[in-house]
């Protein structure tokens, strides 16, 4: 029997924490104990190649793709195979509802809008609150001048 190795049982892993399946339910689905499979996930022991094409089978994929997945190609695959929207980052695969994304989006750049309405307001009333201040203070130094227009003829 040929060896499975660990990044293949890593994309066994990333696939049904993806299709959101437990270790539990795996092993309901192969006909083994939850223990039997906890095992064959951990490495702890080996698993027949039917039991792996049926493994690829639960999780909706071919076995050269579980044999050779990388980031690209669980994008591609579960792309192929859901409604929503995948996203890869760090090396987990999330699904979003692109519905929900664009409606976060969307409230990001209210958010972001009404931030920068409230900037250009207090910058418009600084400037006119420094205009007022440059208006009272042209007119008090013409008061002034006047006063010492007075004072010293």
């Amino acid at each position: 029997m040929q060896t499975i190795t660990e990044d293949v049982r890593e994309n066994i892993k990333k696939m049904r924490e993806f299709r959101s399946i437990s270790p539990e339910q795996m092993a309901t689905h192969l006909d083994m104990s939850p223990r039997a499979y906890y095992d064959f996930e951990n490495g702890s022991t080996k698993i027949d190649l039917a039991r792996l094409e049926k493994i690829a089978s639960i999780l909706e994929v071919t076995l050269d793709q579980l044999m050779h997945l990388n980031e690209r190609s669980i994008f591609n695959t579960l792309n192929n195979h859901q409604n929503g929207q995948c996203i890869v980052a760090n090396n987990n695969v999330y699904v979003v509802d692109r519905e929900v994304y664009e409606q976060q989006l969307a409230d990001l750049r209210n958010t972001a809008e009404h931030w920068r309405e409230m900037f250009l307001a207090e910058k418009e009333e600084r400037l006119q609150a420094e205009i007022n201040w440059k208006s009272l203070l042209a007119s008090k130094e013409q008061d002034f001048q006047r006063l010492l227009e007075r004072l010293l003829p």
